[in-house]
Parts: structure tokens; C-alpha cells; sequence
């Protein structure tokens, strides 16, 4: 696997991912249940990641359009540290979280599909799109993952050891 010393770099200063859910934690299809409820697919191998992450001393965190129970227990499962739903302007959660945790633009990653993560997308450290991701949000991320079920939580946390190497 290789990626752009200039993305190591990028990476090497990360202290926290924030992710969007529909497109991104799943391949954006939502199944709607015989009560009504909506139901999405998520990687199980992006779910390790983020238990990796965690692990690793890694903040985590979730800014959605979705306002589901759904994502709710995906998230309260997986142990993000934030989880922000309904957030069409997700600048203000942004904005929040930065507050919460105290970190800076350059130690946050986000990743996204949508036009509603780029104000995000353009502000932080690295900012990552899927495959699906749309031609705007491509044109302003550092890096794009390579398949539809991308993984790519979980190659951060290969991608993590990295800062242990002088």
C-alpha cells in the first residue's frame, strides 16, 4: 500500500477522525424495516478500525444528516467519543467538537462523501473522501480510498504506527 509522504505527514499529526455515516461508514444504501425504521449495512472491518483507534488514544466522532436510533446505537457500540445528528451545516458541530476537545484543524481527520462535508473537509489536517464521493468533495480532499468497502479506518491505525518511527 503505498500513499504520498505528504499524506504520512498529514497523518503523523492526527489525533482524531470524524466521519459522516451515510456513503461513508456504509455503501449508501438504507433499507427501510416492516416498523419503519430505517436500516443501513456497515463494514465490520471499519467498526475494527475504530476500535483500533480507540485503542490507540484516538478521539472519534460522528457529524450526519441521519437522524436515526440506528446510528445512534452503531455509534454508542462502537464507543465514538461524539455523536452529532441532523447536522445539514455541519460546521457548528465542527466547531463544537473543536471546543470539546481541544484539538486544531491540523489534528483532526475527516472523511466524507457529500457536499454537506465540504466547509468540514476544507478545514481540517486530512480530509479523505470514498470512491463514491462526489466530484466537489474529490477536488477538495487530500486523499480518496481506493475501494467501495474502503477500510480506511482501519488502515489508519496502520498508518498510525507510523508516528512511532522517527
Amino acid at each position: 500500500m503505498s500513499v504520498d509522504q505528504k499524506i504520512i505527514k498529514r497523518l503523523k499529526k492526527i489525533k482524531m477522525l470524524l466521519t459522516d455515516v451515510d456513503g461513508v461508514m456504509t455503501d449508501a444504501k438504507i433499507f427501510m424495516g416492516g416498523d419503519g425504521e430505517w436500516r443501513r449495512s456497515y463494514s465490520v472491518r471499519d467498526g475494527a478500525g475504530i476500535h483500533f483507534l480507540i485503542d490507540a488514544g484516538y478521539k472519534t466522532g460522528i457529524i450526519t444528516g441521519a437522524n436515526s436510533t440506528e446510528v445512534k446505537k452503531r455509534a454508542e457500540h462502537l464507543k465514538f467519543h461524539y455523536l452529532y445528528q441532523k447536522q445539514t451545516d455541519k460546521g457548528p458541530a465542527f466547531d463544537e467538537i473543536k471546543k470539546l476537545s481541544g484539538y486544531t484543524n491540523e489534528e483532526i481527520c475527516y472523511i466524507g462523501d457529500d457536499i454537506f462535508d465540504i466547509p468540514v473537509l476544507k478545514q481540517v489536517g486530512l480530509a479523505v473522501t470514498v470512491p463514491g464521493g462526489m466530484a466537489q468533495v474529490k477536488k477538495v480532499c487530500h486523499y480518496k480510498t481506493k475501494a467501495m468497502w474502503h477500510y480506511f479506518l482501519a488502515k489508519l491505525v496502520f498508518f498510525a504506527k507510523i508516528k512511532e518511527i522517527k
